[in-house]
């Protein structure tokens, strides 16, 4: 079963195997979430050639590339956004861009891609808070939920380190006291 932990720093700096990028159903990594974007600048284009022939893929699925430059042996790029969403109310902060299905989809999906490839440990971020606009203690409850769900469903995988890496202080507290209502912790 794998040891669930909240780091207060960025995701390209996390110590794993592989990273969860929250990212557009288009196979674009320059325009959509924060992390995708670091990935297109950072990761050089071998991983923007491998996401590109993987083509448009469903909201909540999820693809894996090479960590190309980063740290990662793989990057998982899951599904969380649209690229052409582009109501304005999601800019007024009246309207989220993704919705809890599509993230619990996305997180189980990248879970269970992460187990069929040798890596023991996988780093997520607060997918869907940012740019998705979904507030961030409904996220951390969705994104814990589903590794709680994947460690009572899979307890012989070979990941044995879920991180949650998040920018402040204030989202560790909200991912610990979600994690810990759920006993992961």
């Amino acid at each position: 079963m794998p040891i669930v932990d909240v780091l207060a720093e960025g995701a390209l700096e996390a110590p794993a195997d592989a990273l969860v990028n929250p990212a557009n159903r288009q196979p674009t990594l320059w325009w959509g979430s924060h992390v995708s974007e670091a990935i297109y600048r950072r990761a050089g284009s071998q991983v923007r050639r491998e996401r590109k022939a993987h083509g448009t893929i469903g909201l909540g699925d999820a693809v894996v590339t090479s960590g190309g430059l980063l740290p990662f042996r793989y990057i998982i790029h899951a599904a969380v956004l649209d690229v052409w969403d582009l109501n304005p109310l999601f800019l007024l902060r009246l309207r989220q861009r993704t919705s809890d299905g599509v993230l619990a989809r996305a997180a189980r999906n990248s879970l269970i891609l992460a187990d069929s490839l040798p890596v023991t440990g996988l780093v997520f971020t607060p997918m869907g808070s940012g740019v998705g606009a979904m507030p961030l203690e409904r996220c951390a409850r969705i994104l814990l939920g589903e590794v709680q769900a994947f460690q009572a469903s899979h307890p012989n995988t070979g990941l044995h380190r879920v991180l949650f890496a998040v920018k402040t202080t204030s989202a560790r507290d909200v991912f610990l006291q979600v994690g810990t209502s759920l006993n992961l912790f």
